[in-house]
């Protein structure tokens, strides 16, 4: 029946809006909904919600099984007759009942408060947010009597660039066409279609600063559809009274989750009923249980008491005894044996509180005759078990029992509480976005309407003014447009070469009445203006001239290089806004002979080779003389001439390359190659790349056997030099191998090292016949440097495992006179 009562009074309240809009009969009657929605029950409410707020309410309380929670919880120290776990389980049930009670309680009335509003803002907005045939008809009478001005200013621009722009291009058409006909055209209109509905956003471009506070303010985006951007806006404007803030709608102060800050009312209407909670981790006892025990407090105070719970042991013979926490009659721990770990240290911190002959009597002799019962501190192992039990029965009476119980309490309640509230909120949020829509409506309507009208009353006086303006400028003037133009050089090869002289190709046409005299000029980045050309163009007519010279190309431009020549057309005549009178080529700049290729193919342990160069003749013409090709390496020069060549001909040249010094191609990464091209002693292109050296391990394993076997190396400085830096940088790398570790008895790891290089070398000269005693000899000389020169090396000689062995066998590969022995020996030298 309430629930009834209160349907009927929100009716009756719709009923009096439509009829009555009075302000202070609106006050009156929302008085009156207030009181009947506060004296409504729970049960009336839940039904207003459909029951799914109810749903949300189960899931907080959970199971809380039967009987005492801390029956429950600390059953099994009862069973087993264990004092001080009993204890320090009920004390810690106690505490998480009493932490529950404060906090839970706090979180989950906070929680049942935002749930319970977000449902009944949405079930309010959700019923008010369209608008009434009330709120449609006075939307309605307050637009009829609006002006629009910026629909009527917006039509007419657009139908003065419609008609304009239609306008020309009939002319242009009639003119062009004339020329083929030599017939003067007659003024024809053509006008637009009429194909315009007018502008369907009228609302929001005249309002595009209303919703810029809800946009400042994160609640939406500037492109998000209107009825969003109406909502935020009327939110957010509310949101500034006091009632409508986010801490007094909800209070969350004092909760777990204060710093988070409290949901403000946008937030409670975007969750359309369906918060979510799971983030408030409001039931995580870890958080609670470490919070409580850093505040102080009573109960925390039983949680510090602990070390000083005492327990019961009976003593029965000192020897053979251990202790337990969990009976009342126990033996001493194994630290307090005699000779234990902590022996004396023990004994004096244990000692009992009181002692008698007769318990000495009692104890009996030291053959294990009698006992006693003694009381002491718990040690340090106890406490930690009883700590455990502590925390343990805390979480878990928190998380599944009070928690749960007491949240689910305030929960329900806050959200019943607050719901009636949310649901007056939501409908004058609703009505005031129906309102809106309502207005937007017709303001649309209308506005596209009138500018709809606007255009059509304007465009076709606009297309007769533009038509007639544009007619009479191609009837009293010269209207010269450039159909077309091309560049060429003075020098007629086909390319386009630096410092070349040029002239243009041009077609135009003189689409009006009068005769025109035009003058045409070239210019663009890099190209230099040299004069210009002037033509005449009779009335709708079209010449086809070439230009004499009227630019030269930059002196600065290379090969491969691009230019726009740009072609300007002045004159007797301003109708440059009408048609084409510039227009541009581009040009790509070449030479009579160019480097297209560069392969080099040099022996980088050699310091010899060459280089193929292919080189091309793009042009029609074939060079004027021989053509001179150079490369230039480490700062030398090498060249090779060939012949002319002819138009469009390609040809390799290849130029020798030698003398390098090995030791620096070696050394650097790459071998930097730079070549030109030259005719009359004129570098006509260059260009540049790089060749990889390789493995620089490698190249130092293959040149040191280069020198080695060299017949020279004995009477020549240089190689001498060459082959002692060769030697540092092997010694050098196998240093770092010994660094690394390497395993010398593995030979997956000595093939990575230059051992196995200097070994790949020395076999290939025996191979290949070129292994004396010279040669022998300069790498038994390494083999001693080896041994002597690496800091490291005595030490490494004397590891275990007989990698020492290994390592000496090695070297004896490529010097067959060294051994172990005297690598030994050498090694302490």
């Amino acid at each position: 029946m309430i629930y009834k009562n209160y349907k009927s009074a929100i009716q009756q309240r719709k009923n009096i809006a439509k009829t009555n809009h009075n302000s202070q009969t609106r006050r009156n009657m929302k008085n009156l909904i207030n009181i009947v929605v506060l004296l409504a029950s729970i049960s009336a409410v839940a039904q207003r919600r459909n029951g799914s707020y109810q749903t949300r309410i189960d899931d907080f309380r959970g199971s809380h099984g039967e009987g005492s929670v801390a029956k429950q919880l600390c059953k099994k120290f009862a069973k087993a007759k264990n004092r001080l776990a009993l204890k320090a389980c009920n004390n810690a049930d106690e505490a998480a009942r009493r932490q529950a009670k404060k906090i839970a309680s706090k979180a989950g009335a906070y929680l049942g408060c935002i749930d319970g509003y977000a449902q009944g803002f949405n079930d309010g907005f959700v019923y008010t947010k369209d608008p009434t045939s009330s709120q449609l008809s006075q939307a309605q009478s307050m637009v009829n009597s609006m002006n629009m001005p910026s629909a009527e200013s917006r039509a007419i621009q657009k139908a003065a660039s419609v008609g304009e722009s239609t306008a020309t291009d009939d002319v242009i058409k009639q003119f062009r066409s004339a020329v083929r006909t030599k017939v003067t055209p007659k003024k024809t209109y053509n006008y637009p279609r009429l194909n315009f509905d007018g502008f369907s956003d009228g609302f929001r471009y005249d309002n595009k600063s209303r919703y810029a506070e809800a946009v400042d303010a994160g609640y939406v985006r500037a492109d998000d559809p209107f009825e969003s951007q109406a909502e935020a806006r009327i939110i957010h404007k509310i949101s500034k009274k006091a009632q409508y803030r986010a801490e007094t709608i909800c209070d969350h102060r004092g909760t777990m989750f204060a710093s988070q800050g409290g949901v403000n009312l946008w937030r409670l209407h975007r969750a359309q009923r369906e918060m979510d909670l799971a983030k408030y981790a409001w039931d995580d006892p870890k958080t609670i249980l470490k919070n409580f025990l850093q505040n102080g407090g009573p109960l925390s105070k039983k949680y510090a008491e602990m070390k000083t719970w005492k327990v019961k042991e009976t003593i029965a013979d000192t020897s053979t005894t251990s202790t337990t926490l969990t009976t009342t009659t126990t033996k001493r721990p194994r630290s307090q044996r005699a000779g234990g770990p902590r022996g004396d240290k023990d004994k004096k911190k244990n000692k009992p509180q009181t002692s008698s002959p007769e318990a000495a009597d009692t104890a009996g002799s030291s053959n294990g005759g009698g006992s006693s019962t003694v009381e002491r501190v718990v040690n340090r192992e106890e406490l930690k078990e009883l700590q455990d039990v502590y925390k343990k029965s805390f979480s878990r009476a928190y998380k599944r029992f009070y928690a749960k119980r007491f949240a689910s309490k305030t929960y329900a309640k806050a959200g019943n509480q607050i719901y009636p509230a949310a649901v007056l909120t939501g409908e004058l949020v609703g009505e005031k976005v129906a309102q809106e829509k309502a207005q937007r409506r017709f303001y649309n309507q209308k506005y596209q309407i009138l500018s709809k009208n606007t255009y059509v009353d304007e465009v076709e006086e606009n297309y007769e003014q533009s038509y007639d303006q544009v007619y009479a400028r191609f009837s009293s003037a010269p209207v010269v447009e450039l159909t077309s133009f091309s560049v060429e050089g003075v020098d007629n090869d086909g390319i386009f070469r630096p410092i070349e002289k040029l002239r243009a190709n041009i077609s135009a046409t003189n689409l009006g009445l009068v005769n025109g005299q035009v003058r045409a000029q070239l210019g663009g980045h890099k190209i230099n203006a040299l004069g210009s050309h002037m033509m005449s163009v009779p009335r709708l007519g079209t010449i086809n001239t070439t230009t004499p010279i009227i630019g030269q190309l930059d002196s600065s431009l290379r090969v491969d290089d691009q230019v726009q020549a740009i072609l300007k057309l002045t004159g007797n005549f301003d109708v440059s806004d009408l048609v084409a009178t510039t227009d541009a080529q581009g040009l790509e700049i070449h030479e009579i002979a160019e480097i297209s290729q560069i392969t080099p193919k040099i022996s980088a342990t050699d310091g010899n080779g060459g280089v193929l160069v292919t080189i091309e003749n793009p042009s029609r013409k074939a060079t004027t003389a021989m053509v001179e090709v150079k490369v230039k390496i480490q700062g030398k020069v090498f060249s090779m001439e060939t012949e002319e060549l002819g138009a469009g001909q390609s040809r390799s040249v290849f130029v020798p390359i030698d003398e390098l010094d090995v030791i620096d191609v070696i050394r650097s990464s790459q071998i930097d190659i730079e070549a030109q091209v030259l005719v009359n002693g004129k570098v006509l292109h260059a260009s540049s790349t790089a060749q990889s050296t390789g493995s620089q391990a490698n190249n130092l394993a293959i040149y040191f056997a280069k020198l080695a076997s060299n017949p020279s190396l004995a009477s020549r400085t240089d190689l001498k030099n060459d082959l002692q830096i060769v030697s540092k940088s092997l010694i050098k790398s196998v240093q770092q191998s010994i660094d690394n570790k390497v395993n010398w008895k593995k030979k997956g790891q000595v093939d990575r090292t230059m051992i196995r290089k200097i070994q790949t070398e020395y076999q290939s000269l025996k191979i290949s016949g070129k292994m004396n005693t010279a040669t022998q000899a300069v790498f038994s000389s390494l083999a001693e440097e080896l041994v002597m020169n690496l800091y490291d090396i005595k030490g490494f000689l004397w590891l275990r495992f007989g990698r020492r062995k290994a390592f000496v066998k090695e070297i004896n590969k490529f010097a067959p006179s060294m051994n172990y022995k005297l690598a030994k020996k050498l090694a302490k030298n």
